[in-house]
């Protein structure tokens, strides 16, 4: 197996932004099956994401998005856009005083990613465990 951790950088230019790293991994035909795990979604992430989606569901035969809502971080509209997408989506949710729902885990036939859904290709936030 192989695992790569992706700082998430502010300039979208970056090669090793998650966004960018998502995107190539998903016109990789040798990929049957994604599971995306993030602890919020929002709306610019999953529009940002879109397009690549539609096109892997040429050679993918599941692509799962599980998302968190704690802290109500995720918006409708975020939610609404994954409806839109027309693959398995969850939504995820850990009462309080219980500890935050905050995965960000990427997941194609075996090669996990981590990083962050959130302003895909501008946001700042990586943390392995």
């Amino acid at each position: 197996m192989k695992v790569t951790l992706l700082g998430q950088g502010y300039e979208p230019t970056s090669e090793f932004s998650v966004g960018k790293q998502l995107a190539k991994l998903f016109a990789d035909k040798d990929f049957h099956t994604f599971t995306g795990i993030s602890a919020f979604s929002s709306q610019i992430g999953v529009n940002d994401i879109a397009s690549h989606i539609f096109r892997a569901k040429e050679h993918l035969q599941n692509i799962t998005i599980i998302t968190g809502v704690d802290q109500k971080a995720t918006s409708k509209e975020a939610l609404e856009a994954l409806l839109e997408l027309n693959i398995l989506s969850y939504i995820f949710y850990v009462p309080p005083p219980f500890p935050t729902f905050h995965p960000k885990i990427y997941l194609f036939e075996g090669n996990v990613k981590i990083g962050t859904d959130y302003w895909l290709f501008k946001s700042h936030e990586t943390r392995p465990f």
